[in-house]
């Protein structure tokens, strides 16, 4: 999938050294962490086989001008009570923050939902301790 600024591809085993690149980012890891080599083989495994059974995961980010890691977003299938929902998450790398490459994947991934999954319920969820930043 292509974004104005993104190349978007579904997360596999070939993406696990642009994944510990990424998670030993330290806000990222403050978020997501801890990661190590292991934990992140088993999450893109994880996340390869989510996109086999349920034809939706994450997709890793890069730059369509270089290729160069922006980070990771679109979804992952979960109940949330009884209902299966498509909960919508990214990462960006550090050195990325503040240039809208997380509002880009929220929009790249709510237009992937209405057009592959219309009708399925999408959420997003927040840590309580975040809050918006001044410009």
């Amino acid at each position: 999938m292509l974004t104005p600024r993104l190349v978007l591809t579904p997360v596999g085993l070939d993406d696990v050294d642009d994944l510990l690149l990424l998670y030993g980012d330290p806000k990222v890891s403050y978020w997501t962490g801890p990661w190590n080599r292991a934990t992140v083989e088993a999450w893109a495994a994880g996340m390869a086989a989510r996109w086999a059974r349920d034809g939706v995961g994450k997709w890793m980010a890069r730059e369509r001008s270089d290729g160069s890691l922006v980070g990771r977003g679109g979804f992952t299938r979960v109940h949330l009570d009884v209902e299966m929902v498509l909960e919508r998450g990214w990462a960006v790398r550090d050195a990325r923050t503040g240039r809208g490459y997380a509002t880009e994947l929220g929009h790249a991934a709510l237009a992937w939902a209405a057009e592959y999954r219309p009708g399925e319920p999408v959420v997003a969820f927040t840590e309580c301790t975040m809050v918006p930043h001044a410009r």
